[in-house]
């Protein structure tokens, strides 16, 4: 047989075997050496959830404080963070109540983003009585006591390395206002830690403020 017709019948044999071949894994389950089957069956693929927009959930965890904000913040106060299919009527209840008194109180900017950070019913005074607050609205450190605590913070402060962030403490206790509570516990324990070690006497919205200062400063000295 000549080269020529060699080629031409390796050719043909092998259109005439060609096949799609199958989808094979190894296992150590599979008793054939050459592998088994791949299963695919209807869990291979599952449609998005469409009741879970995850572009909507960071646009609503990115936009600015309001009282709708407000209103989710109050209504986890009462009945926690996750949702379950026996509470979801009551959340609703709650934060439509919620929704209304913030925008009958007409909260102004201060009160607003300070309300949207509440973790605990002691905040609430913490921010605002204009909602009706179920605690007394809580008493600030005067400016005079802000300077007295900083004199015995700073200290402490610098021999942990916070040091350049006194000022800005002290202008959030002026500023922001600070209760005793927060006063006291930055005074015994927070000098080391500010940002972590008093954050359950205070709104969140305090420590943003800090934060904000802290961020703005470090920025300026680049």
């Amino acid at each position: 047989m000549s080269r020529l017709a060699s080629i031409l019948v390796l050719l043909a044999a092998c259109a005439g075997s060609r096949e799609v071949s199958k989808l094979r894994y190894t296992s150590t389950d599979c008793p054939d050496p050459k592998g088994c089957e791949a299963p695919l069956g209807e869990q291979a693929y599952q449609t998005p959830d469409e009741a879970h927009d995850p572009v909507s959930d960071a646009a609503a965890m990115t936009e600015a404080p309001s009282c709708k904000s407000v209103a989710v913040a109050m209504a986890a106060l009462e009945l926690g963070n996750y949702s379950t299919e026996e509470t979801e009527d009551e959340r609703a209840t709650i934060y439509a109540k919620q929704l209304h008194a913030c925008e009958a109180a007409k909260l102004d900017a201060r009160e607003t983003a300070c309300m949207s950070t509440v973790t605990d019913v002691k905040h609430v005074g913490y921010c605002t009585r204009k909602m009706g607050a179920p605690t007394q609205r809580v008493p600030m450190l005067t400016e005079m006591e802000c300077k007295e605590l900083m004199l015995q913070l700073r200290p402490q402060l610098q021999n942990y390395g916070q040091g350049e962030n006194a000022a800005i403490y002290e202008t959030s206790c002026i500023k922001d206002g600070w209760s005793n509570e927060l006063g006291n516990c930055m005074r015994e324990r927070g000098f080391y830690d500010p940002m972590n070690q008093c954050r359950t006497e205070a709104p969140g919205w305090i420590f943003d403020q800090i934060q904000a200062r802290i961020d703005k400063q470090a920025t300026a000295k680049k």
